[in-house]
């Protein structure tokens, strides 16, 4: 009775090891292990190993866990007939079962799973020294594997992972909407082009190379902006540079501006946003203007814009009169559009008048 008893505690007890092993390993996320780099790097230097060689420390979960039950009921149903007789065996085997399936599986893998951060350093004691024990067997499942195996297993999409942890801690009410917005916003910089943000020519205000000062000021007043393109010339949209607001103050009026310009980016209209804002910060440079394929500007860049993007929100302040100028663009354009179908109705109408009365 004593040997039966100290064979079902053995292979429960090493079941419900292996299975809670088993999780704990599992749950351990890479974020986790790397915040360990700098608190614990020994932890972190066998944790980074487990999971970048996870096959080998399952093995020998797996082996161990595999061996204590095939032997263990074997050994628990030899024991049972001689204690209480072979027609006991069935009912042992049944009991057996059950006792497994909560206190090796259900119990063990639950513990494992919730309290991961809990078990790390037993975990990365323990790992080794099964590895070690099992090395002959995990040698040969690693040549089995590699026999059946014909090719690595292909990276998952790390951004897309982002987002949907992203999506889940929003749901969860971890993180707010505003942080949700800008997380994702974020990881889709790559997707939008200077020509999605750009602010329209149409509603663009740009000055010439040539005014004087005095000539600026007066165009400056009627708008909001602190930054102006400057034109070469009017036959010619070549842009040599910018001139900023504050540039004028103190200066002579009877100046021309050219003596002010500053360099403005030329940005391609396929240019994505994640290299606008890197070159933007690089050249310390908070405008640009936008160039088609063929060479013709579409509009201008800003800083202001590109923040926008990652906001998911408008940048107002008190100046600002227009809230989304490609609105207020598209708005201009339809009415422009809308006025010239007015124009060539009354153009037609007496024309066709004309015609009947002849």
């Amino acid at each position: 009775m004593p040997l039966l008893i100290t064979l079902i505690c053995l292979t429960v007890g090493i079941s419900f090891l292996c299975s809670m092993l088993e999780a704990s390993l599992l749950s351990v996320t890479p974020t986790y292990i790397a915040q360990l780099e700098d608190k614990n790097p020994s932890v972190y230097k066998k944790l980074s190993f487990f999971k970048a060689n996870i096959d080998t420390p399952l093995s020998a979960i797996l082996t161990l866990n595999t061996v204590a039950n095939t032997a263990g009921a074997s050994c628990i149903g030899a024991q049972v007939a001689n204690v209480f007789g072979s027609g006991y065996v069935a009912l042992a085997s049944a009991l057996m079962t059950v006792t497994i399936l909560l206190c090796s599986e259900i119990l063990p893998k639950t513990i494992g799973a919730t309290h991961w951060r809990s078990l790390v350093g037993f975990l990365c004691f323990i790992l080794p020294i099964m590895i070690f024990i099992l090395k002959p067997f995990l040698k040969l499942s690693e040549i089995f594997v590699k026999l059946i195996s014909s090719k690595k297993e292909e990276h998952s999409d790390i951004r897309e992972e982002i987002k949907a942890l992203t999506k889940l801690a929003y749901t969860e009410k971890y993180i707010d909407d505003e942080e949700n917005r800008v997380i994702c916003n974020t990881l889709n910089l790559q997707e939008f082009k200077a020509k999605d943000i750009a602010t329209p020519r149409n509603v663009c205000c740009t000055v010439l190379a040539g005014i004087t000062i005095q000539e600026f000021v007066e165009i400056a007043t009627k708008h909001s902006f602190s930054r102006f393109p400057v034109m070469k010339n009017e036959d010619e949209e070549i842009f040599v540079g910018y001139v900023h607001k504050s540039d004028i103050i103190g200066k002579d009026p009877t100046l021309r501006i050219d003596s002010l310009i500053r360099p403005i980016l030329e940005i391609a209209s396929t240019s994505n946003i994640d290299y606008i804002f890197s070159e933007m910060l690089k050249t310390r440079n908070h405008i640009g203007v936008v160039y088609d394929e063929l060479g013709t500007w579409l509009g201008i860049v800003t800083m202001e814009d590109v923040l926008e993007t990652i906001l998911g929100r408008e940048i107002l302040d008190e100046t600002d009169k227009v809230i989304d100028m490609r609105s207020y663009a598209k708005l201009l354009w339809s009415n422009r559009r809308a006025k010239a179908q007015e124009k060539k109705i009354s153009e037609t109408v007496p024309a066709e008048q004309k015609t009947a009365n002849v």
